[in-house]
């Protein structure tokens, strides 16, 4: 799809190119027909123009591809970005939020946005965590969130979200793999993957 955009702009490039050839050529050997010469210049106006739409939509749709590539694909995120990019996915949610978490050390930061979705759009919300003692805990359960442990004391084997799990048509799942630094590589990084 990029491909056929990407090409469809060249084209209509080329087409206003060669539409103000024509319109030169027949300015400079048609000079008696008034009427020849403005039917020829609001076409290429009108030419000149869907060549600029079609260009600028082009561009728009590439950004667009661009972004749901990146959530389908999975893309890195930096630990200074985690926070913004959970609550945003986090925010898109119709019915239910169910996070597969780990030791909840990120649910101070996002609490907000999960009381927020919660008061606001009746979304019910549910933890699996592995840390029953985490600090947040009383404050998020006042603010109605419902939590659960992993069984037998398990450590989380997967940080998810699923949301809208209900819903064959809108359900949709957030993979988080925390990801290992290089040697010279600093922060934090997390993968994530939007399906």
């Amino acid at each position: 799809m990029k491909k056929i955009l990407y090409w469809l702009s060249i084209v209509g490039s080329i087409c206003s190119s060669l539409g103000i050839g024509i319109f030169t050529f027949f300015i400079g050997n048609n000079e008696n027909s008034n009427l020849t010469n403005s039917i020829l210049f609001i076409a290429i106006i009108i030419l000149i123009i869907s060549t600029i739409y079609l260009s600028l939509l082009a561009i728009r749709k590439t950004q667009i591809i661009t972004e749901q590539e990146r959530l389908i694909n999975g893309y890195k995120v930096v630990h200074a970005d985690r926070n913004k990019n959970s609550t945003s996915i986090a925010r898109t949610a119709l019915r239910s939020i169910d996070v597969f978490a780990g030791d909840l050390t990120w649910l101070e930061k996002d609490l907000s946005v999960y009381s927020e979705l919660i008061r606001t759009k009746n979304i019910a919300v549910r933890i699996l965590t592995d840390n029953q003692t985490a600090s947040v805990i009383p404050q998020a359960k006042a603010a109605g969130i419902e939590f659960k442990l992993y069984p037998n004391s398990q450590k989380a084997p997967l940080i998810a979200s699923l949301f809208d799990r209900n819903s064959d048509s809108e359900a949709r799942i957030l993979v988080i793999n925390k990801r290992s630094l290089r040697p010279n590589e600093k922060g934090d990084n997390y993968n994530y993957w939007f399906k």
